[in-house]
């Protein structure tokens, strides 16, 4: 498997989603591209893109048109949608100081990512 170059993998392939490949996932994901077509472009599986903006906090574009090919050599060069990015507040989690979004609503709420949340969890179940 390869990665671009400032995505990472482990020595078994797997990806690792740091903050820069989250934030080009969410980039990627506000530009209405399907998970199939990210996943050729960062040579992954569409669930391992699917699941990587589940855990991000990604909004879900439901009957939105999705993009499956880019009209050119860039991927950015066609503009966000205002819709899916209004609905992508970047926040820091306070438990792992990882990125991740929430809906405007949550905004002041929500202050930790998936997995942070399953981190105080596991914390609190005594399994630390």
């Amino acid at each position: 498997m390869t990665f671009p170059a400032w995505f990472h993998g482990n020595k078994s392939g797997r990806a690792i989603w740091n903050d820069r490949a989250v934030t080009h996932l969410a980039e990627l994901w506000k530009r209405l591209y399907s998970p199939t077509f990210i996943a050729e472009l960062l040579g992954l599986s569409p669930k391992t893109v699917g699941e990587a903006a589940r855990r991000a906090g990604l909004p879900a574009r439901t009957g939105l048109s999705l993009l499956n090919s880019c009209p050119s050599d860039d991927p950015f060069a066609i503009p966000a949608n205002s819709t899916v990015a209004g609905q992508m507040i970047r926040k820091i989690c306070r438990v792992t100081s990882r990125i991740f979004f929430v809906s405007p609503r949550d905004q002041k709420t929500v202050h930790c990512s998936l997995l942070g949340r399953r981190r105080l969890a596991t914390y609190a179940a005594g399994f630390a």
